[in-house]
């Protein structure tokens, strides 16, 4: 039996979680509209309010505009994480040399070419620990990428929702170079270390 070495595991965060950022308008109309902005107002249907909306802009005008940036709180960022990377739908897969850009997806990415000749069968599942204080990683299980006869040099890595080695379908979620080229020997195995930080 071959004796499989761990011979780098890596630790990289990944993640953005959804901020919001709010405008608040005061409208003032005249008295004799009072009556149909209550019978409005009543109802938080949607239909109902875009009704109201209209109301406003025909009859009203804007008193006052106020612009405010969120907090989003702990839990909001833990939750972002469960909602966005289920266990069982996210993959981690290697990259080649190249540089990673924020217009790449599974089709298309240009400056880089995903490594497939690791002896996987296809791309190792991502099990994230459950969040906390807005933070999950893989410790837990890491990620591992056996190096075939000849060795293999891993330049990054990536996370998808396809399990498909060089699957070109899905979303390509992240994707990162190591802080170094690793150049992996046969008979050596890669450990890939995520954490998801939702910030």
């Amino acid at each position: 039996m071959t004796d499989l070495t761990a011979m780098v595991q890596e630790a990289a965060e990944f993640g953005r979680t959804i901020r919001f950022r709010g405008r608040a308008e005061v409208w003032g109309l005249e008295q004799r509209y009072w009556r149909e902005l209550e019978r409005l107002s009543l109802d938080g249907d949607p239909e109902t309010q875009a009704a109201l909306n209209r109301f406003l802009e025909r009859y009203g005008h804007v008193r006052a505009r106020i612009l405010s940036h969120n907090l989003v709180t702990t839990a909001g960022l833990n939750h972002t994480l469960t909602a966005t990377l289920p266990n069982g739908s996210w993959y981690v897969g290697q990259k080649g040399t190249g540089t990673v850009s924020a217009s790449d997806t599974m089709a298309s990415h240009a400056g880089w070419s995903e490594l497939t000749t690791y002896t996987q069968s296809t791309r190792p599942a991502l099990t994230l620990s459950a969040p906390s204080g807005g933070s999950a990683n893989n410790s837990a299980g890491p990620a591992i990428f056996t190096a075939p006869t000849g060795g293999l040099t891993f330049y990054g890595w990536l996370v998808a929702n396809n399990s498909s080695k060089g699957g070109t379908t899905g979303t390509l979620y992240s994707a990162a170079n190591h802080g170094s080229p690793q150049a992996i020997t046969a008979g050596s195995a890669l450990r890939q270390t995520l954490t998801a930080t939702a910030a």
